[in-house]
């Protein structure tokens, strides 16, 4: 049995075993991409308080291009999936090819739309005293743009056929070059901020080749290949997809807005103590984000196979292991704060913060297990093709989070983390509470034989 057949073998079966299986895969390339911001974040520390302030500022817009690519990923992956489980392998390699090929054409548009609205952008924010600095962060990360969207692309295609370990590796060889490339760019040629993400879009650009050529080289299940367009291929991955990429991008559009106003009450300096922590927050969570990850394919595929049992097994002991590892990573968390955050202030412009931004991060801490179930809650609408409600749930989550804000940025920083914590156990508590609605819904249907979309 070839590497690839076995992957959709262990996908289609036991689901304990196969959520299990997918997710060391996943975490590890998720780590991975959270490790190169982390790495990015504690070279750049050494460049003072305005470098980490434009990286929190530019981040945001980078989240949006990311978001993209991880939305379409995500459509791609539920589709692909649920074709294996039906055994449609013939429409599973369509559904991957021309995915690829649509965003492609559709991430070059882009390019010149955010280039030239991004001054206005950083203004309108607030953030204009850091301006040079998030133009040499930003340049590089906007050009190279369509690479960022294909890596979230060929992500969803891999986990999509149960080859998330075929994804890991490449990431890890990506990673492995950002991180080299890093003090050299950043120091070694004294490029600064610009080094810093020319690092990160080479990484990218080099994940796009590696997974060129795994498929080229017939290393996998689906097969890449040129096909006419189908409405209908395309319309089943948008349909999840786009609701997924809005989901994603409304989330960076209003952190945007939410971002100004934490430079209303606290300045840049204010932004970079708030923005730490978050970092490190978005580190942890990558566990939690790993086996709602892991989840999709397998619930997906036993929806295509019309099996109720596997699709509540795998739901039923992600969200539960999901919940488990967020309160457990919230204690550590919350007791270990000072030593987590050392690594962040080793700069002497940045030393005098440490104390705040501990108090800062056991904030976080109190809704780590909460907002896991944000992406344990939008994984499964996504598997049951329900992604619109994941997109209502976060757009009313972040809207909140901006009244929140808005109310608070009148007062001091210590409204805005209290802010933050509240936002986020409400928004967590509403999107787990709209998949176990659906998810409930669908259940019975299958289990009595309903036919459902």
């Amino acid at each position: 049995m070839s590497d690839a057949t076995e992957h959709v073998e262990v996908m289609l079966g036991e689901p304990h075993k196969a959520v299990l299986s997918m997710f060391m895969p996943v975490f590890i390339a998720l780590m991975i991409g959270q490790i190169n911001v982390f790495v990015d974040t504690v070279w750049c520390s050494s460049l003072g308080v305005d470098a980490m302030s434009a990286i929190s500022t530019v981040s945001s817009i980078y989240f949006v291009l990311v978001g993209i690519g991880n939305g379409i990923g995500i459509g791609v992956n539920v589709a692909i999936s649920r074709r294996i489980g039906a055994g449609d392998y013939e429409g599973a390699s369509k559904c991957a090819s021309q995915t690829i090929l649509a965003m492609i054409m559709l991430s070059l548009p882009i390019i010149p739309l955010v280039y030239f609205s991004f001054d206005s952008l950083i203004i309108a924010m607030g953030a204009e005293d850091v301006l040079e600095e998030c133009r040499d962060y930003f340049v590089p990360i906007i050009l190279l743009s369509t690479f960022t969207i294909l890596n979230g692309v060929l992500s969803g295609t891999f986990r999509g056929e149960g080859a998330a370990r075929t994804a890991s590796k490449i990431n890890i060889i990506s990673a492995a070059t950002n991180m080299v490339l890093d003090p050299i760019l950043i120091f070694g040629l004294d490029l600064g901020l610009r080094g810093a993400s020319l690092a990160t879009m080479i990484s990218a650009i080099l994940f796009v080749v590696l997974s060129a050529i795994v498929y080229r080289s017939g290393g996998t299940f689906v097969r890449l290949r040129r096909t006419s367009p189908d409405r209908a291929i395309l319309g089943d991955v948008f349909y999840v997809g786009l609701p997924q990429t809005a989901e994603l991008i409304i989330m960076g559009l209003m952190n945007i807005v939410l971002i100004s106003f934490v430079l209303r009450c606290g300045g840049t300096e204010g932004l970079a103590v708030y923005g730490m922590p978050w970092n490190l927050i978005t580190l942890v969570m990558i566990p939690i984000h790993a086996f709602a990850a892991a989840m999709v394919p397998v619930c997906s595929s036993a929806i295509g196979q019309r099996d109720a049992a596997r699709l509540r097994t795998g739901y039923y002991f992600t969200a539960k292991t999901a919940f488990a590892v967020g309160t457990a990573l919230a204690v550590v968390i919350f007791l270990f704060a000072g030593i987590l955050l050392r690594v962040y202030t080793h700069s002497s412009s940045i030393s005098e913060y440490h104390d705040e931004m501990v108090h800062i991060l056991r904030i976080y801490a109190l809704f780590l297990p909460f907002y896991g179930m944000i992406y344990v809650g939008s994984s499964m609408l996504s598997c049951l093709r329900k992604s619109p409600y994941a997109l209502m749930s976060s757009f009313l989550r972040n809207v909140l989070l901006i009244v929140l804000y808005a109310i608070s940025s009148a007062h001091t920083m210590e409204w805005i983390y209290w802010s933050l914590c509240v936002g986020e156990i409400i928004g967590g508590t509403f999107m787990f509470a709209l998949a176990q609605w659906q998810f409930r819904l669908r259940y019975r249907k299958m289990t009595a034989n309903i036919p459902a979309v």
